[in-house]
């Protein structure tokens, strides 16, 4: 008995990988995002600073910023890191 195949993109899809498709949405929580807006971050006199914490699917996250950067950027990039 031959396989119902469908098409996204281009790309034939067995029954298989359609069950699949529909189990991502249960395993890969929905896109979330925050802006954080940093007002003149190269007058800054602090060497770190701190974004306001987000919730997002019951964890907490923020941004840690360095200015004048941070290793090998330090002077000469604006490090960020979540």
């Amino acid at each position: 008995m031959r396989q119902r195949c469908l098409t996204r993109r281009g790309i034939k899809l067995t029954r298989y990988h359609v069950n699949l498709l529909s189990l991502r949405h249960e395993l890969v929580p929905k896109f979330h995002r925050f802006i954080y807006r940093l007002p003149k971050y190269s007058e800054s006199s602090e060497a770190i600073l701190y974004s306001e914490i987000e919730e997002v699917n019951g964890i907490e996250w923020r941004l840690k910023i360095y200015p004048r950067g941070n290793g090998g950027a330090k002077g000469t990039h604006l490090s960020v890191f979540l």
